[in-house]
């Protein structure tokens, strides 16, 4: 028989170590989240395994914070894909330095990228090695550049040329709007090089380009990157022309974790012929003469 809001509130520690998972399975989401941070410490591992992701996703940050490292090994990898951004803020470097393996895997890049550098401390190198590149990608600019040594001594060795063709846009007439490539992890070569190439321009035509950023590749946030803009191109003189932008890391506002760039090619007032590439120079990841991974750093 389910437990009534009164009776939930009036359980004592030992009483909550020794309900079953079927009682506790009983419990409503506004159960769970009433329960105070003593309550909580009373909840077994085994009983925190237990919990549907509905319930589980119930938690509050308080009682998150307040789950012992015992409590932690019994979340599920299922469990902890769950958790909003929100509620990973509140996870301790102690408890993120008990996550298995297993259940790291269920780590989503979102979530990744929600950690914060001191949560961040505490992954250990083994944790570090088990991360998928997907997860590793989550990873914003100022993560990167906040992890230790022995931290990115673990990631394995990757080689990469000086420079890669990283998007473009297809040589095409392109009516009066705006086109796009998509947008490519900053963090991944230390500059870049935006090329516009224009064909024949109806007369009147213009075009403008610049390089945007956001915070991930949906593009939130969106918004200029200062001074990345060319001079526009008008019609007047012909086509055959191309215009080049170049931007670094230090061009980007990565203290709020804009770490995402794109191209944006715009034709006005009339068609014209436009292609556009978005070119990786420089890999911000290099190997070690040992054959470690590390950073470089953007200059």
């Amino acid at each position: 028989m389910p437990y009534t809001d009164t009776q939930v509130a009036a359980l004592t520690t030992t009483e909550i170590a020794a309900l079953t998972t079927t009682e506790v399975g009983s419990l409503t989401t506004t159960q769970v989240a009433s329960l105070t941070t003593t309550q909580i410490t009373g909840v077994t591992s085994t009983n925190i395994g237990s919990l549907t992701t509905t319930l589980f996703d119930a938690l509050t940050t308080t009682q998150i914070g307040r789950l012992s490292t015992t409590q932690v090994g019994g979340v599920t990898q299922t469990q902890l894909g769950t958790l909003t951004t929100t509620q990973m803020s509140a996870v301790t470097s102690t408890q993120v330095g008990v996550l298995t393996v297993t259940q790291i895997d269920g780590v989503t890049a979102t979530q990744v990228a929600a950690l914060t550098g001191t949560q961040l401390t505490g992954i250990s190198s083994t944790q570090m090695a088990s991360l998928s590149t997907t997860q590793l990608d989550g990873l914003t600019t100022t993560q990167f550049s906040g992890l230790d040594s022995t931290q990115l001594a673990v990631l394995t060795p990757i080689s990469t040329p000086d420079s890669s063709l990283l998007d473009g846009i297809a040589p095409a007439s392109v009516s009066p709007s705006t086109v796009t490539t998509s947008y490519v992890k900053a963090n991944t070569y230390k500059r870049f090089i935006g090329v516009v190439s224009i064909g024949a321009m109806t007369s009147g035509s213009i075009v403008d380009a610049k390089i945007v950023q956001a915070k991930d590749a949906s593009g939130t946030d969106v918004k200029d990157v200062t001074g990345k803009a060319i001079v526009q191109i008008t019609s007047v003189g012909g086509g055959g022309r191309y215009a080049r932008l170049d931007i670094t890391g230090n061009d980007l506002d990565v203290t709020n974790d804009y770490d995402y760039i794109r191209l944006e090619v715009t034709v006005g007032t009339a068609a014209s012929i436009i292609s556009a590439t978005l070119i990786g120079v420089d890999p911000a990841y290099g190997i070690n003469h040992d054959g470690t991974f590390f950073l470089r750093r953007a200059v």
